[in-house]
C-alpha cells in the first residue's frame, strides 16, 4: 500500500477502540488522532464518542506497527487498559457527546516496548474554513472512516470509508445540540468516526476537510405527556446518525489543557 493520496492517509488516522461496561457487555468504537497545536507546542489527542467510553470499566485499543514510516498492514499492538474512562475527559457542558484523551503517553507505553507504531494525525490545516461552511447545504456529499462491527479490515487492522450526505443544513443545531442530521447508517463500531466533506478528486487537498465526527441519535427511553427521555445507547445501530462538529472536540481539548495548566 503506497498511500498515494490523502484519503488512503486518512484511512491511518483512526484507532478502533474496544470497551467492556460495567454490565460486562462489550462495545466497538472507532477514535481518531488530532493534533492541537500552540505556538510552542503540539498536543496529538484521541478523539471520540463521550457514551462509548464514560462506563468502561476496561477498554482495548489497537495500534498498527510501523516501520521506516510505513505502515506494517495487518501488524498491530494491543493495548489493553484498566480503568479505562478515567484516562478520558469530557466536554465541560454534559449535553455535548465527545470526550478526550492524551495520545502520547499510548505510544510511548508501546515504544518503550521497542516497537514503532504508525498514524496519521489530523490537525489544523485538516479543519473546515468559514468558506467552505458558508457553501454547505442539504444533500451536500460528506464521508466517514471507522470499524464497522464485521465489516472493517480485521486482515489488515483497517477501517473502511463509508458515505452518506448531510440530511440538514450545517449551520442549524440538530435538536439544539451542536450536531448535524446526517443520512448515514450508524452500526455498532462507527460511533467516533471522523466525518469529513467530499469531493470528486481523491488527491484534493479537501478530501481531508473535517467536519466532525459520527455518533447515534439517542434512543426514546420513556415518554409522558410533558417531554421526552433520551439515553444513549452505545450498542444501538440506528438509520440516521448524528454528526457532532469538530468545534466542540477542540473545545474539549481547550478545556482539558487549560485545566491541566497547559494553557
Amino acid at each position: 500500500m503506497k498511500l498515494s493520496t490523502s484519503l488512503e492517509k486518512l484511512l491511518f488516522s483512526t484507532i478502533r477502540i474496544e470497551t467492556r461496561l460495567s454490565d460486562d457487555t462489550f462495545v466497538d468504537g472507532t477514535a481518531f488522532v488530532y493534533e492541537y497545536s500552540t505556538n510552542d507546542n503540539t498536543y496529538p489527542f484521541l478523539i471520540t464518542s463521550r457514551h462509548l467510553i464514560e462506563h468502561a470499566s476496561e477498554g482495548r485499543m489497537t495500534l498498527i506497527q510501523g516501520q521506516n514510516r510505513a505502515p506494517i498492514l495487518g501488524k498491530g499492538y494491543t493495548l489493553d487498559i484498566d480503568n479505562f474512562s478515567k484516562l478520558w475527559f469530557s466536554h465541560p457542558d454534559e449535553v455535548s457527546n465527545v470526550a478526550v484523551t492524551p495520545f502520547v503517553p499510548f505510544v510511548k507505553h508501546v515504544e518503550n516496548s521497542g516497537i514503532s507504531i504508525f498514524f496519521e494525525a489530523l490537525n489544523k490545516a485538516s479543519l473546515c474554513t468559514p468558506e467552505i461552511t458558508n457553501n454547505l447545504h442539504i444533500g451536500s456529499d460528506i464521508m466517514y472512516l471507522g470499524y464497522p462491527k464485521n465489516c472493517w479490515d480485521s486482515k489488515h487492522l483497517l477501517g473502511v470509508v463509508r458515505k452518506s450526505i448531510l440530511a440538514m443544513p450545517y449551520d442549524l443545531d440538530y435538536q439544539g445540540k451542536r450536531q448535524v442530521l446526517v443520512d448515514a447508517p450508524v452500526i455498532q463500531g462507527s460511533s467516533g468516526s471522523p466525518v469529513f466533506l467530499k469531493t470528486n478528486t481523491l488527491n484534493q487537498s479537501s478530501d481531508n476537510t473535517l467536519l466532525g465526527f459520527l455518533t447515534n441519535l439517542p434512543e426514546p427511553k420513556e415518554q409522558d405527556q410533558s417531554q421526552e427521555i433520551l439515553v444513549d445507547n452505545p450498542q444501538l445501530e440506528t438509520p440516521m446518525g448524528a454528526m457532532v462538529k469538530i468545534d466542540v472536540a477542540i473545545e474539549t481539548i481547550v478545556a482539558y489543557l487549560q485545566e491541566k495548566g497547559f494553557l
